[in-house]
């Protein structure tokens, strides 16, 4: 909470209590959007992680299995304890760059629901909620059409 509280203070430069306040009513308001993302993104950073461990032991593991530079020191069995550091090592490094994402997409979806609050949002809100119709596109605030400014000649 004191996460999302520091993101909203940073998007209305307001104390930490209302920004507190204001991310909590808005994390409330939107429950099923924020699990719904929560759960997705979740997933796809725990995947991300898991890939990173993968791919990291198994290069490791090749390097110390088939590298011909090194035949005294090639092993016949398996080098259990150093796969198992490069592993712990390799979650620790992904989790920590897949913490950046999740920041960012707790960023990302807070100023989205802020924005969706407003009484004026942006056409993109608006357009990702489904509130926009063909008229919002077409016309302006005064109900005429815009104004499409004139093409100039070339001289």
């Amino acid at each position: 909470m004191a996460g999302n509280a520091v993101i909203v203070a940073a998007i209305h430069g307001q104390n930490f209590c209302w920004s507190a306040t204001k991310a909590f009513s808005l994390i409330l308001a939107n429950i099923l959007r924020v699990a719904s993302v929560s759960m997705t993104s979740f997933f796809l950073l725990f995947m991300g992680q898991a890939f990173v461990t993968a791919a990291a032991t198994l290069c490791v593991y090749a390097y110390l299995r088939f590298n011909p530079l090194d035949e005294e020191y090639n092993l016949n069995g398996t080098p259990v304890a150093t796969l198992s550091v490069v592993a712990l090592l390799s979650y620790v490094i992904a989790r920590l760059f897949m913490g950046v994402y999740w920041m960012v997409i707790e960023s990302v979806l807070l100023c989205f629901f802020d924005d969706c609050t407003k009484s004026h949002p942006l056409p993109e809100t608006l357009a990702i909620e489904g509130r926009m119709t063909n008229k919002d596109i077409l016309y302006d605030e005064s109900g005429k059409p815009p104004r499409r400014p004139r093409r100039q000649r070339r001289v």
